[in-house]
């Protein structure tokens, strides 16, 4: 019996037309996948998997695994999965979601370190980006030695003249509290307020030269007590030009208010003389702050002020037909330094304790019409302070 040979489809053939439809059907299938997916790599090559060797199937050990889960997942897989994930949440929620969830980057710095870095180059002013207000109460223990007061009370008449307080002995003076408040409006304005009361007392046999001081002649071996009192207030702004984890400098501008009392009082004739000044000086300075290492600071103050003028005018009077001119002069001259340099330990940006030491130079001149005035008062001494900031 003979054999037929099996005819092949021809290029017509219902066979031929179905397998050319499949191949197009997968072409189309593979060319959107990747369009999907445009960061994926090329698709595998189709062919059979290779099953796993025999030392990955049995641990090496010749025996058949029961393990079903097959070998551990690439790397690679995983940093694709994660790139998926994070892409899906840009998406969802734009760029700016939180880069707590994301997955940490050795190479890439996270956006909570760029705003570290993005502010004067250091951390320690990193949460205080925003603006914020602090409130802060300074208390402060002054021991004030006087080197060097004097007052002048004189008029035309020769009703007084000038007094060296110094001269009649040491003065016993108290622990002078001084009152701070100050607010800290962020990281570039301070506003202060400051006060303080000093009261020196002397009480001794006076075994200098004859005084005449407001009228009251005051002779070698009276018996006189003295008692000066000076009032200081100080109300001012602070503009911190640099501000950051190392150093703070910046100027100050304000304005100081002072009230002098002077009081002599000869105990055995029961006789008193006083004199009172007062002054309002504006004053410039500067401040700078250092901070070696954590937690202790460095820190000094200056300021100077000055107010000087003078106000002359004359006048005329007629008396029986006499013309007389009088002059008549008034005006100002007060002038005062003051300096501070401190050491300090603070604890946690709130409480600060520090050893300060204070100078003072004030000069307060009077002049109107024929009457002078004048109080001058020098000394330095150490405080300790206290403060709290909230």
């Amino acid at each position: 019996m003979a054999r037929r040979a099996l005819p092949l489809p021809g290029r017509g053939s219902p066979v031929a037309i179905l397998a050319i439809a499949l191949t197009i059907i997968l072409g189309v299938g593979l060319v959107r996948a990747e369009e999907s997916d445009p960061d994926a790599g090329p698709p595998a090559p189709l062919g059979p998997v290779a099953a796993p060797s025999a030392a990955a199937s049995d641990g090496g050990t010749g025996e058949p695994s029961d393990d079903l889960e097959g070998p551990a997942p690439d790397a690679a897989v995983d940093r694709d999965v994660d790139r998926r994930l994070r892409q899906a949440l840009d998406r969802e929620y734009g760029p700016s979601y939180d880069d707590a969830a994301a997955p940490a980057s050795p190479t890439a710095p996270s956006r909570a370190m760029e705003e570290y870095r993005a502010i004067d180059g250091n951390e320690f002013f990193a949460e205080e980006e925003e603006f914020e207000i602090k409130l802060g109460l300074r208390y402060s223990f002054l021991a004030f030695r006087a080197d060097r007061i004097s007052a002048i009370a004189e008029d035309d008449n020769n009703l007084g003249s000038g007094v060296d307080l110094k001269t009649m002995g040491d003065y016993d003076y108290d622990a002078i509290p001084r009152y701070n408040i100050f607010v800290d409006l962020a990281r570039w304005l301070t506003i202060d307020v400051d006060y303080f009361y000093s009261r020196y007392k002397n009480d001794r046999v006076h075994d200098g030269e004859d005084e005449l001081f407001e009228g009251i002649l005051f002779r070698e071996g009276d018996e006189l007590k003295t008692e000066i009192e000076l009032h200081a207030g100080d109300a001012g702004l602070g503009f911190h030009v640099v501000n950051n984890e190392w150093v703070k400098l910046g100027l100050d501008l304000g304005a100081k208010y002072y009230y002098s009392s002077v009081e002599i009082e000869n105990e055995a004739d029961n006789e008193r003389a006083e004199n009172n000044l007062e002054a309002l000086i504006p004053y410039i300075g500067a401040h700078v702050e250092f901070r070696p290492f954590f937690g202790f600071i460095i820190y000094g103050k200056i300021k100077a002020g000055l107010m000087d003028y003078d106000d002359s005018r004359s006048r005329r009077r007629s008396e029986e037909a006499v013309e007389v001119e009088n002059q008549e002069r008034s005006g100002r001259d007060q002038e005062f330094v003051e300096a501070l340099v401190g050491v300090g330990y603070t604890i946690g940006d709130t409480f600060t304790l520090a050893v300060e030491w204070y100078y003072l130079d004030l000069r307060i001149r009077r002049e109107d019409d024929g009457r002078k005035e004048n109080f001058e008062l020098e000394g330095s001494g150490f405080q300790v302070s206290a403060s709290l900031k909230f």
